[in-house]
């Protein structure tokens, strides 16, 4: 008996002595941050320019307004990009052509004066697309449809790319599905030359009649890594979670002294292929 009275007491000051801690959290220094591409395909293209804001606040990034975006190729044209709204900066006639380097000026703005280069690579073609029924959805409790495809690599390392799905309803637009778990790229460092078969694009869930637009995109190695180091970061939690770390960036800023910028500018070729599930 004495030994129960004692273990309750003990249990009892465990659940009553609660100490409230407030730590205070430094919210950093303010970086422009970039995100933007060129492609072969038809412009116009898009830069968005913001600025980063504290990571545990409730305010939206704000938009970068009035800077001087440049965007040149390796043939010698130059494109002057117009604001079309707040912090979205559009090219007017440049087009993106496989095996052209693109350099991006920034300048304007209270970071100072910034440059991103990139350049487009090949394209890796899509042989099939298709919907394949499970059961049960990796992921979930309930039936559906998952979305693969198979490609052939072309001869010679550095054929990378991104995998983005896009999912339509009816006559409504295929939508990016665009959460952490959908980001999918590809390496051919193992597969140099190769038909590849049966590729998940996601997890996702489709259902019949549902449209599936599959679009790869080419990357530089660069760019890779930094889909590579992004997701690393994305996923990185739990008990056994490694300190968090900064992702690489191409924006680099003119003085060297200056603020650093966040973000990526990329260069890709596009290949596209649709299905709808029936």
């Amino acid at each position: 008996m004495k030994k129960l009275l004692l273990f309750s007491a003990l249990l009892l000051s465990l659940t009553a002595c609660t100490d409230t801690i407030d730590v205070d959290v430094e919210g950093g220094e303010t970086q422009l941050a970039v995100d933007g591409e060129i492609t072969d395909q038809p412009g116009p293209y898009t830069i968005k320019l913001t600025e980063t804001v504290y990571a545990f606040g409730s305010d939206a990034p704000p938009a970068v307004r009035g800077a001087t975006v440049l965007l040149a190729d390796s043939q010698g044209k130059v494109d002057t990009l117009r604001e079309t709204s707040p912090g979205t900066y559009q090219t007017r006639s440049l087009r993106g052509r496989v095996g052209n380097s693109y350099t991006l000026t920034i300048g304007n703005t209270r970071f100072g004066t910034y440059k991103a280069t990139t350049e487009i690579r090949r394209p890796t073609p899509i042989d099939s697309v298709y919907a394949e029924y499970r059961d049960i959805v990796p992921g979930t409790t309930s039936s559906g449809y998952l979305i693969r495809y198979n490609y052939t690599d072309p001869k010679g390392v550095g054929d990378n790319f991104r995998a983005k799905l896009y999912q339509g309803t009816g006559s409504e637009a295929a939508k990016l599905l665009n959460k952490p778990f959908n980001l999918s790229f590809v390496q051919d460092i193992y597969n140099d030359g190769q038909t590849v078969k049966d590729v998940l694009t996601t997890p996702e869930k489709f259902e019949k009649g549902d449209r599936a637009v599959l679009v790869l995109a080419s990357l530089t190695n660069d760019a890779y890594l930094f889909l590579n180091e992004l997701q690393q970061q994305t996923n990185n939690g739990g008990l056994f979670a490694n300190p968090p770390a900064n992702v690489r960036t191409n924006i680099v800023n003119t003085d060297a002294n200056g603020k650093k910028a966040v973000g990526y500018f990329f260069g890709s070729a596009i290949t596209t292929r649709t299905t709808t599930v029936n």
